[in-house]
């Protein structure tokens, strides 16, 4: 590792800073954090907004088997790696909240014009550099950590006092409205799930108008869930019979495929 610019920054084989003073964790030991921690949730030790107590030693030990030569140990390595990967993953989250931002799954970039992040920058400084880097784990990071540490579902009254919801404003819902009324396909199996046509238009709106309102799902994930719920006559059913507060929770879970685990 080479020193680089300061004399408390160095740079490890894979072109990665760190501070001198701190353990420069290398892309596979990051890569098999993520997979034991996602192993952890699937097992069950999520526990309110974090983890079962112990959880740092059950992934001290799981490293330790996956990566007999490691030096990483629970306490500072995995606690400090986990603390900055949940403040990041709590920025990228809010960020993507703002209206007229989204998160590109291919290049694991912030999707968005220059407008949009000039008000995201506007309103969080510390968001300036940001845009252009590669967030290879936040999908990884929306399964392990989920909106635990993301209050609020709605946006805070703005200055002329009306609230609107986190992701969509009027345009973005005209243009969900547009795409879905674009998936005949979903449609068609619609009409067989619910039995008739008559309501089919009336359905749609309902489904439409129930995504819509949910502020911490992006386009895409409401066109999926839209498709998904619309072969599945039950989900539906269910999803439509839901109180308000439990939609967007049921979503989410049915994104992730939870209920596919469950048979």
């Amino acid at each position: 590792m080479e020193s680089v610019g300061s004399n408390n920054i160095e740079v490890s084989k894979e072109g990665k800073k760190c501070e001198r003073n701190r353990r420069c964790w290398s892309a596979m030991e990051e890569g098999v954090l993520i997979q034991v921690l996602k192993e952890l949730v699937t097992k069950g030790w999520k526990y309110g907004n974090g983890f079962r107590p112990g959880y740092l030693m059950k992934l001290e030990a799981e490293l330790i088997q996956k990566l007999p030569a490691t030096d990483l140990r629970s306490t500072p390595h995995i606690n400090s790696k986990i603390t900055m990967w949940k403040k990041q993953h709590r920025s990228l989250v809010k960020i993507l909240l703002e209206i007229g931002v989204g998160f590109n799954h291919t290049t694991k970039l912030i999707d968005c014009n220059n407008d949009a992040w000039a008000k995201v920058v506007k309103k969080y400084p510390n968001a300036v550099n940001l845009r252009h880097k590669a967030w290879s784990y936040l999908d990884d990071w929306n399964e392990i950590f989920g909106k635990d540490c993301v209050t609020g579902g709605e946006k805070k009254a703005n200055s002329s006092g009306k609230k609107r919801a986190a992701a969509v404003d009027g345009s973005e819902n005209d243009e969900l409205c547009e795409l879905l009324r674009q998936m005949t396909r979903s449609s068609e199996i619609i009409v067989g799930a619910i039995g008739y046509t008559t309501d089919l238009g009336k359905t749609r709106k309902e489904v439409i108008s129930m995504l819509g309102e949910m502020p911490d799902i992006s386009m895409d994930e409401k066109l999926d869930a839209y498709h998904m719920l619309a072969k599945n006559t039950g989900r539906l059913d269910m999803f439509l019979g839901f109180p308000e507060h439990v939609r967007a929770r049921y979503v989410r879970r049915l994104l992730a495929g939870d209920f596919e685990k469950l048979g």
